[in-house]
């Protein structure tokens, strides 16, 4: 990691610096990742600070992310068969399609747990903000950041409702789930994986 002090005492850059950043990594059972961190500040007078950075982020699944034992779960559910005409996406298997199907319990079986498919996590993060310290009121600051988080790969579980809706509507995770010869949901695979990517901001 690198500050460097470009400016000093310039007219409009009281200080101009920069900070660079890199981290190299090699995992057994990941491979290897360079991330960098690129950073800005900039005092254009002694009251105001201006910041910035971006920042490449990784994490690789622990241990227990990876390898916690698969235990049974009652969970929760809402089956998006129940009233069904159709079988979108074959989410429906073995389901009367004649509107009448409702599902007879609120839970279901789902086995829950680590995963050794798992993949690491990897996000873009980007920070703006100021700091201002006015020179009249000795000891008052007062600082805004606004930040961005764009991660893919989140490792989590997706939950049985949102597993059957999504079959339902996409044809996606529709391996995750079984039923029974009368259309009940059977079993559901809850465990850990990489559903998706999650994007979140916000002010500080």
């Amino acid at each position: 990691e690198l500050y460097l002090p470009i400016l000093t005492d310039a007219p409009f850059a009281e200080r101009l610096a920069v900070t660079l950043g890199s981290r190299y990594s090699d995992y057994s059972n990941f491979g290897n990742t360079t991330n960098s961190k690129l950073g800005l500040e900039w005092k254009p007078f002694g009251d105001l600070l201006l910041r910035g950075t971006f920042a490449e982020v990784f994490r690789a699944p622990t241990i227990a992310d990876l390898y916690s034992p698969i235990s049974e779960s009652a969970d929760s559910y809402v089956d998006p068969c129940n009233g069904t005409t159709t079988n979108p996406n074959g989410a429906c298997a073995n389901v009367p399609l004649d509107g009448t199907f409702g599902q007879t319990d609120s839970q279901l079986n789902a086995f829950v747990g680590g995963n050794p498919d798992l993949t690491p996590e990897e996000a873009r993060v980007r920070t703006l903000g100021f700091v201002y310290s006015p020179s009249f009121a000795e000891g008052l600051s007062f600082t805004v950041d606004l930040w961005t988080v764009k991660l893919e790969n989140n490792i989590g579980s997706l939950g049985a409702s949102n597993i059957l809706q999504a079959c339902y509507d996409t044809g996606n995770f529709c391996d995750l789930f079984t039923r029974d010869s009368a259309g009940e949901v059977a079993t559901v695979d809850n465990r850990l994986s990489n559903p998706g990517r999650v994007d979140t901001s916000g002010v500080d």
